[in-house]
């Protein structure tokens, strides 16, 4: 849509700017009140000239935290890798011969003091 550029009452001389707009219409802009408008089009429109889809390549953000084996993310601390997670043996509850044995040797170390 064609607007005329209509410039300010206290204008003190038009000093047009032109330019290409996003669209392919022509803008006009006074440097002098700052007012713009649109110019009509051109007998001869250009065609439209078929893009190709750009490439979209997923790529990690330089700031984001990775395991050092698996390159997979994880927190600041370095860990959270689910891969080094399931590699991991599951820690086993201790027995109770075992807690025993830990409490006599204990005791015995305090009978030592006494």
């Amino acid at each position: 849509m064609a607007r005329p550029l209509e410039h300010a009452p206290d204008c003190p001389g038009p000093d047009i700017n032109t330019v290409r707009g996003r669209l392919g219409d022509t803008l006009e802009r006074c440097r002098a009140c700052g007012r713009w408008g649109v110019k009509p089009p051109e007998a001869v429109t250009p065609e439209r000239v078929e893009q190709a889809a750009a490439v979209v390549v997923a790529v990690v953000p330089a700031a984001r935290y990775v395991c050092g084996l698996h390159s997979r993310p994880v927190n600041w601390r370095g860990t959270g890798c689910p891969d080094c997670v399931r590699e991991h043996e599951a820690r086993e509850a201790t027995r109770a011969e075992d807690k025993r044995r830990r409490e006599q040797a204990r005791l015995a170390r305090l009978e030592v003091f006494r």
